[in-house]
């Protein structure tokens, strides 16, 4: 493909009107918020049966248009279910009839979803798929029928004996790759590297608290559209926000849409960026249609940003400590490139971003802030005064396990010196990233600036990060950012030819939720539901369960 200088811009389309029809069914959320209406129910007369060939057939006709969404994974032996790592966590916890229906509908609920985007991903020439003639009906078509397999085919008793057997999620290392690349051995200097890289990184944050670096940038400092509200007054709506969200059966709290806006908008971070040039500059990604720039054979759709109206793309997840379900507020930002340092860079490339994470306590407290890149490259631990890191296990010594560069909890390192921990209360904070990189670089507050001049910027915009599973195409229907394995073409790195006998497939490239492996040596994932619980200690209890948000 030509490249396509960054500065060329084309203004997102708007969606077509059946598109959209076709979305705004998809646009299931599992675990954000319950049902809000009983969902379709297939005519008397189709059987399991014809609702099993039509799920092969619509998985066949998905592969050959190359529209499988790669996000979570298929259910062997149930087609109409997925699974991702935090809902597969309570495959062994099932046991009670509410609990195991709770657990299938949610991966009915993630399936549907993922169906949705392939669905309004197909080309027009692909229909009809089994004499169902059009988009929308074999939307409804997929509806009906998984509702039917749920109670015809997950509730009988021999699949409820194997379901929870089949419903794992590999984890994304390739053993083969390990075993090739003798990673006994060749781990060592990669743990080094990465030790080099915390000092450097630790050494940052020292820095960069004390004054910007001394260099010819401008800081831009961009905000949410809505001011950031006073801490107090952050926690109280998220305490409010919980302490309504009445648990389902699995003790995952019911978030309708408003509430989830009054969280994403309590914990909104403010962003100040040491910006060089437009790759320093963030915003929606958007397909660019080059016809006329390429050859007839060629891709047409480049895939860019837009820095002329900043957006950041938020998810509401879930994660589990104890016996305790916690939401987290994600928030992530896309550059244009990460711009080449010096020849033979190993990282640089095109697309760059930042993913922040707030993961809140049963009462809307944040307990834990972390972060890393959508690669999964770089990630950081920035734990409350309520967490206290576990040491790393005496027989893995050099596994990559839950690095911090403060040495403090977040509340008395964004406070100050002299702040007793805990007195301090923390909501939305300003992340300070560098520029080229993109690297977070320091934390601070609202009335904190970081260098000068500071430029104070348009507020930015939130947008539902599932969006970009489904991104409208400039010429009409819409694409998904990311290929069958998660990860975002012609993002790969240099970094693939010398990185790989860690076992991660095309690492450094820009990755989908779900698809993050975080550590290169050892075996971690940024949405593993164990994340936390297995690297930290919780110092203050957890209320009881069934008190959720209490």
């Amino acid at each position: 493909m030509t490249a396509v200088p960054s500065s060329s811009r084309l203004a997102r389309p708007a969606v077509g009107r059946r598109l959209c029809a076709a979305l705004v069914a998809a646009l299931l959320l599992p675990g954000c918020a319950g049902p809000q209406s009983a969902p379709p129910v297939a005519p008397a007369a189709v059987s399991a049966r014809d609702c099993l060939v039509f799920f092969d057939e619509l998985d066949r006709v998905v592969q050959v248009a190359g529209s499988r969404d790669g996000g979570e994974f298929r259910v062997p032996g149930f087609p109409y279910l997925r699974v991702d790592r935090f809902t597969a966590s309570f495959r062994k916890d099932v046991a009670a009839d509410d609990r195991y229906r709770a657990w299938v509908e949610r991966m009915r609920a993630i399936d549907a979803q993922a169906r949705g985007f392939e669905i309004a991903n197909l080309p027009q020439e692909a229909f009809p798929i089994l004499a169902t003639p059009d988009r929308a009906q074999v939307l409804e078509r997929e509806q009906a029928c998984g509702s039917l397999l749920v109670a015809r085919h997950a509730l009988e008793p021999a699949q409820r004996r194997r379901l929870p057997e089949l419903a794992t999620v590999p984890d994304d290392y390739s053993a083969v790759r390990r075993a090739l690349g003798l990673y006994a051995l060749t781990g060592m200097p990669f743990a080094w590297s990465e030790r080099q890289w915390q000092r450097h990184t630790r050494d940052l944050f020292g820095e960069v608290r004390k004054s910007p670096p001394q260099q010819n940038l401008v800081y831009h400092r961009y905000q949410p559209r809505d001011q950031a509200m006073p801490a107090a007054n952050a926690l109280e709506q998220a305490r409010t926000v919980l302490a309504a969200a009445r648990p389902d059966a699995l003790g995952i709290p019911q978030i309708d849409e408003d509430a989830r806006e009054q969280l994403f908008e309590a914990f909104a971070p403010s962003f100040e960026i040491a910006t060089r040039a437009e790759y320093d500059r963030f915003g929606p990604l958007q397909w660019i249609d080059l016809t006329g720039l390429v050859a007839t054979d060629a891709e047409r759709y480049w895939l860019d940003v837009d820095p002329s109206q900043p957006v950041v793309y938020r998810r509401l997840a879930f994660t589990r400590y104890g016996k305790s379900v916690l939401p987290q507020l994600v928030y992530t930002i896309w550059f244009s490139e990460r711009p080449m340092q010096e020849a033979g860079d190993l990282l640089g490339g095109r697309l760059d971003g930042l993913t922040w994470r707030v993961t809140l306590d049963e009462k809307g407290l944040p307990l834990i802030y972390d972060t890393i890149q959508p690669s999964g490259r770089f990630a950081m631990f920035f734990p409350s005064a309520r967490m206290r890191a576990r040491p790393q296990p005496h027989d893995e010594p050099l596994i990559e396990w839950a690095f911090t560069p403060i040495d403090e909890p977040i509340e008395q390192w964004v406070a100050g010196a002299g702040v007793e921990p805990g007195r301090a209360p923390l909501a939305a904070v300003t992340l300070r990233i560098e520029s080229q990189t993109h690297q977070l670089v320091g934390i601070g507050l609202e009335d904190e600036p970081w260098g000068n001049p500071l430029v104070r910027t348009s507020p930015y915009r939130m947008l539902d990060a599932n969006r970009l599973r489904a991104l409208p195409l400039p010429s009409g229907g819409s694409r998904s950012i990311f290929d069958a394995d998660g990860v975002v073409p012609n993002t790969e790195r240099m970094a693939r030819y010398l990185f790989w006998p860690m076992g991660i497939p095309q690492p450094g490239a820009m990755r989908q939720w779900g698809r993050q492996p975080t550590a290169f040596v050892g075996r971690r994932h940024f949405d593993d539901a164990d994340l936390f619980e297995k690297r930290f200690e919780r110092l203050d209890p957890a209320p009881p369960r069934g008190n959720l948000a209490r």
